[in-house]
């Protein structure tokens, strides 16, 4: 009551002095514009104060102008609908110093429009009140100029007579959008005040968040005249949740007692974020000490007022004249609106400034209707809409009826004030000054490059992850799959003594590796997905789902990312490689049938081996003959004799002696063939034999399909429904759940109700071909997934923070330490036929059986029995009949030549889901929907508009390996051409403000880059390969034959095959006439003997590393690898046979040579020494031969030599 009596003092007084300036006015036009307050704050003093010295110093220096502004002030009483219906009354005030200035007169707005005809209003406060007053303003056509009302509400009303001199709430949006992207915060949450300046900036805000993958996972709206009590629950409701990044946005004095009992609770401790709008930072003047420092630590956006000579005369002034009041810019924007609207009434003229009445009195009609219409509004619409003036809060010029901001400035609270630490502007983004440059996008930048030091809440020397698992929160329930087969991944057991569950397995451990490798503690607990009977509970959709339901927090185990599943649940990065693997059982190609024996030579081999061994055979049998009675006899006897020696050269052990000394350098050099020969085709035939072609049964899923194959799939795999994508009927299809299942489906095959091939995970295919050796094997991926990954409900941080600690233990070596810790393990103890040959392979896999020599032993048995036949029947016949068949069978052959000729020669012969569940749909909850568009799909909600702009996707340049990306332009029309390696790229999103939308190519996924970027899911799978050049060591040419030993080991052998004969022959020479004779006869006799001791050396198997996959030609021998031997047999056969023909045919130019080749060679050593061959076998001791008997000395031809 005290106030409104001084109040009414004041009137008077400046009654009287609007009295007295009036007769400084004559010749100027008064215009009468209306001020809407809510006079009696401090807010509104400030505002009416700046607005008497916007009109103090505009005329003062603008004498000239023919208007002058008379105010009358309309009080809402700080009341929504009092801006337009307040009961009125008439307050006088004046400014002495201006004698300007003509007054205040106070009305309803109804009143100042209807008695005053204001031609313009400024304000009213707040954004509720203006809602009002732009209506009535529309109706009137009285542009309202608004200095404080920033709602992004008001524009949705879209009057052209409504004029905002401040910035609207959402033009600093991008600002906030700015500092969340540069720190990397997943999820903020909104703190506002309930009501229309509350809520008006949130459309805008949301857009901006999800413009960079920001998530709001709660909203908190505190109503204007909350209790303590209510602000506190409120808070402590956003205490027990993980987001820590909050964006308050409300009156300064709901936001100063917000934070002290933020501070009370604990909310600005480390770890949490406070950002501010301009509504609190702007206003900070009028937040009490107390709840400036509770605001310890919070970042802020703030209107940047950019410096000048006239804002700094004004503060001098404001000071001096206002020492106890603080300007603030809601003032300054009072005073540039004051300004623009002088500016704008003088240039609009005088002219026609009534109001028409549009409706008759007389009627019944409201107080609205009766205001009538401003002829004077739509010319001074025009003229405001175009001024332009540099004002005290910097460059004033309407864009669209408001301001438009292009720089705020970024402060941080200290103690009792605040900081600027950097700048936003909307060309550079955020800065620390302006006159700086942005750091360069081509490298990492982080926070320091664009803001100064921050102070953090609690006084942090870190900066804030943005969330957290609340220390009084729960555990995060974790859900792992009960499996029944490859528990190598997941396995759950219960200890039989405390009840307590016990999960182990791969992917639990690779978890409790990525949760140690976050950067702070995560509580949890496993839940097996188990009925109470320990059975599964389901399959893994229906594990998924529950985490949809929100019955667990996230699922760890074997669980496959899908796109199906991905549409209700996030994944994490892949933490294992996945795929579909077809796998079949393994069948040796390599037949060991009774013809074996023969694949280790090609046809043209054999043959060729057969006719040099006839060739060698004729060729000793003529040279022989002559002077060897081992080579002469009938004609029957001497074929067999040819044939006999041949063949028995392949075993080195012919019977008959060589005597002469080219025929012996024949035989020396045919031994050498036979025996590279012989060795050759024991080593091939050993490899043919011992080592296992294991080739697939089946090479493709195609030819499962075309053949109408039964295969198996496991049981709560996603693989069913991939079958039957595919085309695979269900009564095909067959489920197993283990690796004993599958290998047992397996071994029956589909004759016998099992299965032709199984599909299995990858990472089940290595633990199933681990298990099962030499037997199984992966032909195809006819499925490609992602892989492994943890689940976790849409919007989780977890998903991000996770994903990237899986990329650095993915990178460590604790990923391989795990791998041969599950995988390994078994693949060690199996090992591969290829890369790992078994070093204790089983006796099946050795062991040849009769089977592989059934025809050799067969052709033997013919001719045994042949031969025996052919025998028998010829004693049978022959034999006298009176002698018993056993006495007679001692006898000898009394008509064999080989009994006539030699008595005593004996001839020796030597020998391998079920189907898938879905999620439960709409339809189990609503009725048929018909959509816009008579569409029968669910439209998605969001789609990229055709006329929005378009993704900037950056592409990298390669200079190699152009079938990943390849760019390159067209000549005529200069444009680019881009050829990617897949359709769905890879996109990464800049966290700071970059040049590129997108990045598209062959970008690998690593934990550095995920720090700043985020990345989809691998488009294709990558790693690390070691590239090593292959060569083959083994170089089949025509002297392979040579290579099995060094130079050094043949010159070595051949010095001791040498030394040996010579050493013999100096031994045997005075005891053993063998060793005697003509020179040429001795040096043959110790080539001869020198080169036979070869037959009889040990000989070591070769080492050889067999192909392991060779068909049967990569085993043949061919004549091309012996060509070089056979030239050189074939050379000492002309040459042998070249020399004997000559001195034959030159001996015997008179006589038949027919005749003359069948008898002895008169002149020949061998001819006069051997008259017996059978005392040539006869082997006696060497006493005998040093000191024979007398009596016998007469008897041997030799010794009488």
């Amino acid at each position: 009551m005290r106030n409104e009596k001084l109040f009414f003092c004041a009137l008077l007084v400046f009654f009287f002095c609007l009295e007295i300036s009036r007769g400084q006015n004559n010749g100027q036009t008064q215009v009468n514009v209306g001020v809407v307050t809510d006079v009696g704050t401090s807010y509104s003093e400030v505002a009416m104060l700046c607005i008497n010295m916007s009109l103090d110093d505009f005329y003062s220096s603008r004498p000239q102008f023919q208007t002058r502004l008379v105010f009358n002030v309309g009080d809402s009483k700080s009341d929504v609908v009092g801006a337009a219906t307040a009961r009125s009354y008439t307050i006088f005030t004046c400014d002495i110093l201006n004698p300007n200035f003509l007054g205040f007169n106070i009305f309803t707005a109804l009143e100042l429009i209807k008695n005053k005809q204001v031609k313009a209003i400024l304000g009213p406060w707040t954004s509720m009140q203006a809602h009002f007053l732009i209506e009535i303003g529309q109706k009137t056509r009285v542009p309202i100029v608004s200095y404080s009302a920033t709602s992004p509400s008001l524009t949705s009303l879209r009057s052209p007579y409504f004029f905002r001199a401040t910035y609207e709430d959402s033009s600093q949006v991008n600002a906030i959008k700015a500092i969340i992207n540069l720190f990397g915060w997943r999820e903020v949450v909104p703190v506002y005040i309930d009501n229309t300046f509350g809520e008006g900036i949130m459309p805008r805000l949301t857009d901006a968040l999800q413009d960079i993958n920001v998530r709001i996972p709660y909203r908190s709206v505190i109503a204007l005249n909350a209790t303590d009590h209510e602000i506190s629950v409120e808070l402590l409701k956003m205490m027990t949740m993980p987001t820590r990044v909050f964006i308050v946005h409300m009156l300064s004095s709901l936001a100063s007692r917000v934070f002290i009992k933020a501070k009370e609770i604990g909310l600005m401790k480390p770890g949490y974020v406070w950002i501010l709008t301009n509504g609190v930072t702007d206003d900070l003047s009028s937040i009490s000490e107390t709840g400036v420092e509770a605001m310890e630590g919070v970042l802020g956006i703030k209107t940047y007022i950019p410096k000048s000579k006239d804002l700094d005369k004004f503060r001098s002034r404001w000071k001096r004249r206002f020492p106890q009041m603080k300007l603030n810019v809601y003032g300054l924007w009072a005073y540039d609106a004051t300004t623009a609207l002088a500016i704008a009434i003088e240039e609009a003229g005088i002219n026609n400034m009534t109001f028409s009445n549009v409706v008759d009195t007389g009627k019944n009609v409201s107080e609205l209707e009766t205001l009538g219409l401003s002829q004077f509004g739509p010319k001074l619409l025009q003229t405001l809409s175009i001024v332009h003036f540099k004002g005290l809060a910097g460059d004033f010029r309407f864009f669209s009826g408001q301001l438009q901001p292009s720089v705020f400035e970024i402060v941080n609270m200290i103690g009792t004030g605040e900081k600027s630490i950097g700048f936003w502007t909307e060309k550079n983004g955020l800065v620390k000054k302006l006159d700086h440059q942005p750091s360069s996008i081509d490298a990492l930048s982080t926070w320091k490059y664009h803001l100064k030091q921050i102070t953090w809440p609690g006084e942090a020397d870190f900066v804030p992850k943005g969330w957290e698992i609340p220390t009084n929160g729960k555990k995060l329930r974790i859900g792992v799959p009960k499996r029944i087969g490859f528990t190598d991944l997941v396995k759950v057991t219960r200890d039989p003594i405390t009840n307590s569950t016990v999960v182990t397995g791969f992917c639990i451990d690779f978890f409790e590796a990525v949760i140690r490798a976050m950067p702070y503690d995560v509580s949890y607990e496993f839940i097996p997905f188990e009925k109470p009977d320990g059975k599964p509970a389901g399959n893994h959709n229906d594990l998924v789902h529950q985490v949809y339901l929100r019955r667990y927090d996230a699922v760890v185990g074997d669980t496959t990312i899908l796109a199906n599943r991905s549409s209700y649940v996030d994944f994490t990065l892949p933490f294992i490689k996945s795929g579909v693997g077809l796998i079949v059982p393994l069948k040796d190609e390599v037949k060991r049938d009774k013809f074996s024996f023969l694949k280790p030579l090609s046809i043209e081999l054999w043959l060729t081996s057969l006719g040099f061994f006839f060739l060698v055979g004729i060729t000793v049998w003529i040279i022989e003959h002559r002077v060897n009675p081992d080579f002469r006899g009938r004609g029957r006897f001497q074929a067999s004799t040819i044939f006999w020696f041949a063949f028995s050269t392949m075993v080195f052990a012919p019977r008959e002696r060589v005597l002469s000394f080219w025929a012996r350098a024949l035989v020396v050099t045919w031994y050498f063939v036979v025996l590279v020969l012989t060795q050759s085709y024991t080593a091939s035939l050993a490899s043919l034999l011992t080592s296992q072609q294991l080739n697939p049964t089946i090479t493709s899923m195609s030819s499962l399909l075309d053949k109408g194959e039964t295969v198996g799939y496991q049981r709560t795999s996603f693989i069913l429904g991939k079958l039957k994508e595919t085309g695979f009927r269900q009564s095909s299809l067959v489920p197993f759940d283990t690796a004993e299942e599958c290998n047992a489906l397996l071994k029956k095959g589909p004759k016998k109700g099992g299965v032709s091939a199984a599909f299995l995970g990858t990472p089940y295919v290595r633990l199933f071909l681990g298990q099962y050796c030499n037997t199984y094997k992966m032909v195809e991926e006819p499925f490609n997934v992602d892989g492994f990954g943890f689940v976790f409900p849409i919007g989780s941080p977890l998903v991000a923070d996770v994903s990237r600690a899986i990329l650095r233990v993915a990178e460590s070596p604790k990923a391989m330490e795990l791998e041969h810790a599950w995988f390994k393990k078994k693949e060690q103890s199996c090992p591969d036929p290829v890369t790992n040959p078994d070093s204790n392979p089983s006796v099946t896999s050795i062991q040849l059986g009769v089977r592989s020599f059934e025809f050799l032993f067969g052709f033997v048995s013919v001719v045994c029995a042949l031969a025996l036949g052919k025998f028998i029947l010829y004693f049978l016949w022959k034999r006298p009949r009176e002698n018993s068949l056993w006495r007679e069978f001692h006898q000898p052959d009394p008509d064999s030549y080989i009994n006539v000729e030699n008595n005593n020669n004996a001839i020796h012969p030597r020998d391998r889901d079920f189907e898938l569940r879905s999620l439960s749909t709409w339809k189990y909850h609503l009725k048929p929907i018909k959509w816009p568009g008579e569409v029968e799909v669910i439209p998605k909600g969001w789609e990229i508009p055709t006329n929005s702009k378009k993704l900037r996707i950056g592409v990298s340049k390669r200079n190699g390996y152009t079938d990943l990306m390849k760019v390159t332009r067209d000549h005529i029309t200069n444009s680019s051409h881009i050829n990617p390696i897949a359709n769905k790229p890879v996109i990464t999103t800049w966290s700071l403000p970059s040049k590129y939308d997108a990045v598209v190519g062959d970008t690998t996924i690593l934990a550095n880059s995920s720090s700043y970027v985020d990345f989809t899911f691998p488009v294709i799978k990558s790693g690390v390969g070691l590239i090593a050049l292959l060569e083959d060591q083994v170089k089949r040419d025509n002297i392979s034959f040579l290579k099995p030993l060094t130079w050094k080991l043949w010159m070595t052998s051949f010095f001791f095959f040498f030394l040996i004969g010579f050493t013999v022959w100096v031994v045997e020479h005075r005891v053993n006439p063998d060793f005697r004779g003509p020179p040429e006869y001795q040096a043959s006799t110790i080539f001869w003997f020198a080169f036979s001791t070869m037959v009889f050396a040990p000989r070591p198997h070769p080492v050889t590393t067999a192909d392991p996959n060779p068909s049967i030609s990569s085993r043949q021998l061919g004549v091309d690898s012996f060509w070089v031997l056979f030239l050189i047999a074939f050379l000492m056969c002309v040459f042998t046979l070249g020399k004997f023909t000559f001195f034959f045919v030159k001996a015997n130019q008179d006589n038949s040579l027919w005749q003359e080749f069948h008898k002895p060679d008169e002149i020949s050593y061998i001819n006069n020494v051997e008259k017996c061959p059978c005392l040539l076998n006869e082997e006696a001791p060497v006493e005998d031969v040093v000191n024979p008997p007398a009596d016998d000395i007469h008897q041997d031809p030799r010794e009488q030599l």
